[in-house]
């Protein structure tokens, strides 16, 4: 992954979101930073909250802090969803660690990139402090001044400030698959959407390659498209499909292993 965001939690109130590049050339990056409520749903996507927006160059090789919360903002208003919501008072990072996430977006173009297929990346680590989960969305072509399909991507970061086993409740619900399509005979695309946060959802199959994006936290209103590349060489009993890998495919989340 050429451009990933990461945090570092400078305190129990305070995080701090950095943007890193493994880029040769400096990038322009658009930054957007949302606190997202634990049990936000579909039908309120408007509870989460733009903490900000930022136009930000990281050079080569670089790593960039872009934000940092504020452990007492009290001249901001409460998030919609969260214990006192509307009041305009004192709110903090602090009061909201255990029951909401900062969702990070970066949008770039790589530099130098032609028209190409867009590729959809993820990483993701454990419960912990630092939770996260890293993805490429399906890249937008867009042609720049010199002719070139510059590939525009975005990458997403669920940022957690609390253990999950502090959190006093984590949401509970399924995902939704739809829109199955097969791209080429070894490649199927979906769309995962959901009425609830779900936690680092992880997507499973009896078919054996790999799914573009995974182990990711899906938010409501935020449906991710995937795509599954199978291994033709290693072959197998069930032949290949849409209709095949949708029967064969499965997920489990974080709420599952929780008491």
């Amino acid at each position: 992954m050429q451009i990933r965001s990461s945090a570092l939690v400078l305190s129990s109130a305070c995080a701090q979101v950095n943007i890193t590049s493994t880029l040769p050339t400096s990038v322009s990056v658009t930054v957007e930073i949302h606190l997202v409520p634990l049990l936000m749903t579909s039908v309120n996507c408007s509870a989460a909250t733009v903490l900000a927006t930022l136009s930000v160059a990281i050079p080569a090789k670089g790593n960039v802090p872009v934000w940092e919360g504020d452990t007492d903002n009290e001249s901001a208003p409460s998030p919609e969803g969260t214990e006192g919501a509307g009041t305009g008072g004192d709110w903090s990072l602090q009061s909201l660690r255990k029951d909401a996430f900062l969702h990070v977006l970066v949008t770039y173009r790589e530099p130098g990139s032609r028209h190409s297929e867009g590729v959809s990346e993820s990483e993701g680590v454990g419960p912990s402090m630092h939770a996260s989960d890293k993805r490429a969305d399906t890249a937008e072509k867009a042609r720049s001044p010199g002719g070139i399909h510059a590939k525009r991507t975005t990458v997403h970061a669920a940022i957690f400030l609390s253990y999950f086993r502090d959190m006093p409740e984590l949401p509970v619900g399924k995902p939704a698959f739809s829109a199955w399509q097969q791209e080429d005979p070894d490649k199927v695309c979906f769309t995962v959407s959901a009425d609830t946060v779900l936690p680092l959802l992880v997507l499973e199959t009896d078919f054996l390659g790999y799914f573009s994006d995974n182990m990711f936290t899906l938010a409501p209103c935020r449906p991710r498209e995937v795509c599954f590349t199978h291994d033709a060489a290693q072959g197998g009993d069930i032949a290949f499909s849409a209709d095949s890998l949708r029967a064969n495919t499965w997920y489990t989340s974080v709420a599952d292993y929780m008491p």
